[in-house]
């Protein structure tokens, strides 16, 4: 919660086999530590348990953000996703956290998941050590998320969302124990309100794609 968090290379176990760049990056973007106690005791009051802690800001937040704000002139309060016992108690419980930060969002705040839409860390190293494509089956799961992003009524929408693992695609897109990549993407539906929720970009490596959603 500071406000001069600086970087967290969080991918710090993988230096042996990661290119020198990625411990390179820099993005000297402010802290908010009074928004961050605004958001905690409003979590508070919604039953959520926030514990504020000093942690620099990790390649969730200093990646996207690179591209997105270079200037680094826009404060960040950064925030972890929550973990339940199964993958669907995740997703309901993100769900949740994203439904009560909608609120930040009326007073003019950016709510912004960065996960992936897809995220099989070995199959993509696989891609990128041997030069080829990552396994095909999993472009059902992407129809999926853009057709459960654009329903406009919350409980609708939240009701297809909570069924994803009935996909099989769903485990060539997030294995299993990936689940956390997921996430974002529930939160940020959850903080969508009675928005529909759009496909504006998609990123394709090695033949896995990344698509990006906008409420």
């Amino acid at each position: 919660m500071g406000d001069e968090p600086g970087l967290y290379y969080d991918y710090e176990d993988q230096r042996a086999v990661l290119p020198k760049e990625a411990f390179e990056f820099q993005y000297p973007a402010k802290g908010d530590s009074q928004l961050a106690v605004q958001i905690a005791a409003h979590l508070r009051h919604s039953g959520f348990k926030p514990v504020l802690e000093r942690r620099g800001f990790d390649h969730a937040v200093y990646v996207p953000m690179i591209l997105l704000r270079p200037q680094a002139d826009i404060p960040i309060v950064q925030m972890s996703i929550l973990r339940g016992e199964t993958d669907i108690e995740s997703t309901e419980l993100n769900i949740q956290l994203g439904q009560s930060v909608e609120s930040f969002r009326d007073q003019g705040y950016a709510v912004i998941g960065s996960g992936g839409s897809y995220h099989d860390f070995h199959a993509i190293a696989q891609a990128y050590f041997e030069n080829k494509f990552v396994p095909a089956g999993f472009t059902a799961f992407e129809d999926f998320l853009e057709s459960a992003a654009s329903i406009q009524d919350p409980q609708a929408r939240t009701k297809v969302l909570l069924g994803w693992r009935s996909l099989a695609s769903s485990y060539l897109a997030h294995v299993e124990g990936s689940s956390e990549h997921l996430m974002p993407f529930m939160l940020a539906a959850g903080s969508g309100g009675g928005r529909k929720g759009v496909k504006f970009d998609m990123y394709t490596y090695k033949g896995a794609t990344m698509s990006q959603y906008m409420w």
